[in-house]
């Protein structure tokens, strides 16, 4: 990939014969798969998690495209040929939309047709796939993430990682952050289910696509940073790999809650987040008037997440 004058990346360029172990280039052969002229747009370039594409994307602040070429296809790239890579769906003002691959599919979360929050969509994994693009459903039919502002769940999709036989999607249900894991065979989904009701959580690096299970970040507001490794079969099997250590920390001696308070206009439901050491709390209870630190922000989609 190379940038303009503005530090753009705009290009991407295929390299052969190039001298991994002395650094030179000499004999080096470039063949430009892709360029993007159009200053609004930056540029990326990935390969898919079981890395059979190799990915170009397109974005700008509102819109994206997503160019592909199958990795199995780069000894026959053609520095004639301009169209080497293929595109999974034309751009459309305002469309954004993501692209990971598995089992000859395209999965695709995108806020097309106007959608206030981000489906999660499946297609096919052929070019110009965008008539072909459908909901991910479940075992009754039911959509996972249909990108609507649903007052039963208030369940919003982030980010995906598709593996071999199952989707992990990061998100938010009633502005707690959350993980679900849905099974692609059995086409049913769950959720990561943790003791504390109020807490931060989101996935690890992960690079292995035939992975058996998962890596999470997990804290609360009173509980250290873990590093926790998840069964996908199961996932109930859990081991903590790693505790952050906090000398002097006595965590059995705090308490933490998640409330809601009513809008001065009555219509919405505010979370709030309570920290407080257990024995205070004790004395609230029993009518003491205490002092409370009350914090809060938020706007543009940001939040205050309840962790350590």
């Amino acid at each position: 990939m190379t940038m303009d004058e503005q530090q753009r990346p705009f290009r991407l360029y295929q390299r052969r014969y190039w001298n991994a172990s002395s650094g030179t280039n000499e004999s080096a052969v470039e063949t430009l798969l892709k360029e993007e002229l159009d200053e609004l747009y930056w540029c990326d370039v990935s390969k898919s998690l079981d890395e059979k594409h190799i990915f170009m994307d397109m974005a700008s602040k509102e819109t994206s495209e997503v160019w592909f070429l199958a990795t199995e296809e780069e000894e026959s790239v053609s520095s004639s040929n301009e169209e080497n890579m293929k595109c999974i769906a034309p751009r459309r003002n305002k469309v954004l939309y993501e692209v990971e691959h598995a089992q000859n599919r395209w999965y695709i979360w995108t806020n097309v047709d106007n959608s206030p929050n981000m489906k999660l969509m499946t297609s096919p994994a052929v070019p110009d796939s965008a008539d072909q693009w459908n909901l991910l459903l479940d075992s009754n039919d039911e959509p996972l993430f249909d990108g609507s502002l649903d007052t039963n769940t208030f369940k919003a999709l982030e980010s995906v990682l598709v593996l071999k036989n199952h989707v992990v999607i990061s998100g938010r249900e009633e502005g707690v952050p959350r993980v679900w894991v849905y099974n692609v065979d059995g086409k049913q989904m769950r959720k990561l289910e943790f003791e504390e009701e109020d807490y931060d959580v989101g996935l690890l690096g992960h690079y292995e696509a035939n992975a058996t299970s998962i890596g999470v970040a997990y804290d609360s507001m009173v509980t250290p940073t873990q590093s926790i490794e998840i069964s996908l079969s199961d996932d109930t099997e859990r081991t903590v790999l790693k505790s952050k250590n906090v000398p002097g920390y006595q965590k059995e001696i705090f308490g933490c809650e998640r409330l809601h308070v009513l809008s001065r206009d009555g219509t919405t439901q505010i979370p709030v987040s309570v920290v407080y050491k257990s024995d205070t709390m004790e004395n609230v209870k029993n009518g003491e008037r205490v002092p409370i630190h009350l914090y809060g922000y938020g706007s543009y989609g940001a939040s205050i997440e309840a962790d350590f």
